[in-house]
């Protein structure tokens, strides 16, 4: 069976699809998904496509083509029924996600997929994707002492560059930042209100990061969203993230960290873990 099954039909997703679609997103990663918890945002949202996959008359899958301004695409929540994979339901739903992004304008659309999900990567190659990055996840507790950084004054905030310095993400020259589960070009604009993330400066030596307090994780963590640094100042300067979060009244922090960087041996002195089962990839394509 192929992804041209006349048994499988696309459509935007609509408030009756709730309790079927709930129930097949609990069997999957372990009933640790997000998507239900996002799932009624995204009915209502009006900056993205949320579209349901049936299989004879019955939801089966899931994704959405999300609107991040400036001419970004995201797409996220690619989900099937366990029961129904190896349906061609997925392929299906990427493919029609890409061709709505092709219809409606954008300059480009990313993606983002568990290292593991190698079925995914080949499926992101054969549609044009290009590999972006690999990643890995780092956490650490939260810690009560004294920190350099200090809060940006301005509004947008100016953010310096240096091509040595390390930092999160990197797209054809552009530096990304992570926006919560979706990943988008580091702009001024982003930081302030709208994402409710904020600049701080470290110190003197031209390095900085962009925060942001995520609250709707059972530790409250506070997210690293972007940031630079050189080489020879990491452990201090993510050591001192760890205080940062103390003082922004958070618990934790967590960043997506360049995979090669992941595995650096200063993290553990920092205080840092890294999760050797959240490994994340990043695919994207330009017109």
């Amino acid at each position: 069976m192929n992804s041209t099954d006349p048994k499988i039909r696309l459509r935007p997703a609509q408030p009756s699809d709730t309790p079927v679609v709930k129930e097949f997103l609990r069997t999957i990663w372990d009933g640790e998904d997000y998507v239900p918890e996002v799932w009624d945002d995204w009915m209502g949202s009006e900056s993205g496509l949320l579209v349901v996959a049936e299989y004879e008359n019955q939801p089966a899958g899931l994704g959405r083509l999300r609107d991040l301004g400036w001419g970004e695409r995201w797409m996220e929540g690619l989900r099937v029924d366990p029961e129904r994979q190896g349906l061609g339901i997925a392929s299906r739903l990427h493919e029609f996600l890409l061709e709505s992004w092709l219809e409606t304008g954008g300059s480009v659309v990313r993606l983002g997929t568990h290292a593991r999900r190698k079925a995914v990567h080949h499926l992101c190659e054969r549609t044009g994707f290009q590999y972006i990055a690999r990643l890995g996840d780092v956490s650490a507790e939260a810690q009560h002492a004294g920190h350099g950084f200090t809060l940006a004054a301005q509004n947008p905030p100016a953010l310096s560059f240096h091509p040595d310095q390390l930092n999160l993400v990197s797209a054809r020259g552009e530096d990304l930042m992570d926006l919560d589960w979706a990943w988008a070009c580091l702009r001024p604009e982003r930081i302030g209100e709208r994402f409710h993330s904020s600049l701080w400066n470290w110190r003197d030596e031209g390095a900085w990061a962009v925060v942001h307090p995520v609250q709707h994780e059972p530790e409250g963590r506070l997210l690293v969203q972007a940031f630079r640094v050189d080489a020879d100042h990491c452990l201090p300067f993510f050591s001192d993230l760890r205080r940062l979060a103390f003082e922004l009244g958070c618990k934790g922090v967590r960043l997506f960290a360049p995979f090669d960087l992941a595995q650096e041996a200063f993290w553990e002195r920092a205080g840092w873990t890294r999760d050797p089962d959240e490994e994340l990839v990043l695919f994207e394509r330009r017109r």
